[in-house]
Protein backbone atom coordinates (compact mmCIF):
# COMPACT_ATOMS: atom_id res chain seq x y z
CA UNK A 1 0.00 0.00 0.00
CA UNK A 2 1.27 3.65 -0.90
CA UNK A 3 1.91 5.68 1.79
CA UNK A 4 -0.07 8.90 0.69
CA UNK A 5 2.32 11.09 3.01
CA UNK A 6 5.15 10.19 0.73
CA UNK A 7 6.40 12.91 -2.54
CA UNK A 8 5.02 11.46 -6.06
CA UNK A 9 7.66 9.99 -7.98
CA UNK A 10 8.59 10.74 -11.36
CA UNK A 11 9.97 10.25 -14.68
CA UNK A 12 13.22 12.53 -15.87
CA UNK A 13 11.82 13.08 -19.59
CA UNK A 14 15.45 13.00 -20.91
CA UNK A 15 17.41 10.31 -19.60
CA UNK A 16 14.06 8.30 -17.45
CA UNK A 17 15.64 8.63 -14.25
CA UNK A 18 13.19 8.49 -11.21
CA UNK A 19 13.01 11.55 -9.04
CA UNK A 20 11.20 13.16 -6.53
CA UNK A 21 9.94 16.80 -7.78
CA UNK A 22 10.48 19.60 -5.42
CA UNK A 23 9.30 22.65 -6.58
CA UNK A 24 12.42 24.58 -5.83
CA UNK A 25 14.16 23.35 -8.21
CA UNK A 26 14.30 24.76 -11.75
CA UNK A 27 11.38 23.01 -13.80
CA UNK A 28 9.89 23.94 -17.56
CA UNK A 29 6.54 24.53 -18.00
CA UNK A 30 5.46 22.77 -21.43
CA UNK A 31 2.15 22.09 -23.06
CA UNK A 32 0.32 22.69 -19.78
CA UNK A 33 2.27 20.97 -17.94
CA UNK A 34 5.45 20.91 -15.88
CA UNK A 35 8.56 18.73 -16.41
CA UNK A 36 11.16 18.50 -13.68
CA UNK A 37 14.85 17.05 -14.48
CA UNK A 38 17.42 14.65 -12.64
CA UNK A 39 19.73 18.02 -12.59
CA UNK A 40 22.82 15.85 -13.31
CA UNK A 41 25.56 18.33 -14.96
CA UNK A 42 27.22 15.53 -16.80
CA UNK A 43 23.96 14.44 -18.58
CA UNK A 44 22.03 18.55 -19.05
CA UNK A 45 18.39 16.83 -19.09
CA UNK A 46 17.07 20.01 -18.99
CA UNK A 47 19.20 21.42 -21.22
CA UNK A 48 18.22 19.29 -23.77
CA UNK A 49 14.57 19.39 -23.13
CA UNK A 50 14.26 23.21 -23.69
CA UNK A 51 15.98 22.65 -26.36
CA UNK A 52 13.99 20.12 -28.43
CA UNK A 53 10.94 20.15 -25.51
CA UNK A 54 8.46 18.45 -28.63
CA UNK A 55 10.49 15.60 -29.03
CA UNK A 56 10.84 14.23 -25.25
CA UNK A 57 7.33 15.11 -24.14
CA UNK A 58 6.14 12.73 -26.86
CA UNK A 59 9.10 10.30 -25.68
CA UNK A 60 7.82 9.74 -22.01
CA UNK A 61 4.26 12.05 -21.88
CA UNK A 62 4.12 9.88 -18.45
CA UNK A 63 6.94 12.38 -16.65
CA UNK A 64 5.17 15.82 -16.85
CA UNK A 65 3.07 16.57 -13.95
CA UNK A 66 -0.46 18.51 -14.91
CA UNK A 67 -0.31 21.96 -13.71
CA UNK A 68 -3.67 22.74 -12.25
CA UNK A 69 -6.09 24.79 -14.19
CA UNK A 70 -5.88 28.78 -12.33
CA UNK A 71 -9.23 30.11 -10.61
CA UNK A 72 -11.34 32.36 -12.85
CA UNK A 73 -11.95 35.70 -10.92
CA UNK A 74 -15.11 36.48 -9.82
CA UNK A 75 -17.40 38.63 -11.65
CA UNK A 76 -18.47 41.91 -10.84
CA UNK A 77 -21.85 43.18 -10.85
CA UNK A 78 -22.93 44.82 -13.59
CA UNK A 79 -22.19 48.89 -13.71
CA UNK A 80 -25.24 51.10 -12.46
CA UNK A 81 -24.79 53.26 -15.37
CA UNK A 82 -25.56 53.31 -18.64
CA UNK A 83 -23.36 54.80 -21.49
CA UNK A 84 -25.21 55.75 -25.04
CA UNK A 85 -22.70 56.14 -27.77
CA UNK A 86 -19.96 57.39 -25.32
CA UNK A 87 -22.46 59.67 -23.56
CA UNK A 88 -24.04 59.40 -20.51
CA UNK A 89 -27.71 58.75 -20.80
CA UNK A 90 -30.20 60.91 -18.68
CA UNK A 91 -28.01 63.93 -18.24
CA UNK A 92 -29.40 66.28 -20.72
CA UNK A 93 -32.24 69.19 -20.26
CA UNK A 94 -35.15 69.79 -22.25
CA UNK A 95 -35.92 73.68 -22.20
CA UNK A 96 -39.56 74.65 -21.92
Amino acid sequence: MANPEAPPRLLDPVCGRELIPDPRRLGVSFRGRRWFFCDDPERGCRLAFKREPERWADARPEAGVRLTPTVPPPERPPSPFRVVSGAVSGGERSEE
